[in-house]
């Protein structure tokens, strides 16, 4: 692995500096510190094959609503992944618009004692609106493993490709009947309609 490299877009002279690239030129970009969107976004589409490690516990409330939101998670077929059916009940929204997965770490800056929670990794893949997120829990060892055999590139691609690709609702656009049937399902909010669409609430 290559720290701090210095890359550069021939075509539009853009530059950024990836905090570390593998030898597979998969970026791995460490955030602490608050990131403005642009920023966010910039990053993403300039590196295209990167992942967030992101500080879960940068501000105080951020750990206490992740094991809150954790409640929510309910497992799938496969071991060590679950969905939630929305995300910001466990992590920070400036993140769940993010087009690349996203590693957040809870374990934290300071020296103590951490639970078992806290010394996993959970990776959010990319959001989709009116579908559950998808969230996998992996060891430390395994997430440094993967992304420095290749194993990470390929695992992560073949599955975000096996997961269904509904279209993104629109700002504004009419959602589909059933969708509406099953999002007015869910315990935790209720829907209002606002200027010809549904808008989440949370229930109190």
């Amino acid at each position: 692995m290559a720290q701090e490299v210095v890359l550069i877009d021939e075509k539009t002279g853009e530059k950024h500096i990836a905090d570390v690239r593998t030898e597979h030129g998969l970026v791995i970009e460490f955030q602490h510190s608050h990131i403005k969107p642009e920023e966010r976004t910039s990053r993403e589409k300039f590196y295209k094959n990167m992942v967030w490690v992101v500080d879960g516990t940068r501000l105080q409330r951020d750990f206490p609503r992740f094991l809150k939101g954790r409640e929510e998670f309910r497992s799938t077929e496969k071991e060590g992944i679950y969905r939630i059916e929305f995300a910001d009940d466990a992590f920070p929204k400036n993140w769940l618009e993010s087009n690349v997965p996203i590693i957040f770490d809870f374990k934290g800056l300071e020296m103590k004692d951490i639970n078992d929670i806290q010394n996993k990794l959970y990776c959010l893949f990319p959001t989709r609106e009116w579908e559950p997120a998808i969230v996998a829990e992996i060891t430390r060892k395994a997430f440094i493993k993967t992304t420095t055999n290749r194993e990470w590139l390929e695992r992560v691609q073949k599955f975000i490709d096996s997961l269904p690709q509904p279209k993104r609702v629109r700002q504004n656009q009419i959602v589909p009947q059933r969708q509406v049937r099953n999002i007015l399902q869910m315990p935790k909010y209720y829907y209002v309609a606002r200027g010809g669409r549904l808008v989440k609430m949370r229930r109190y």
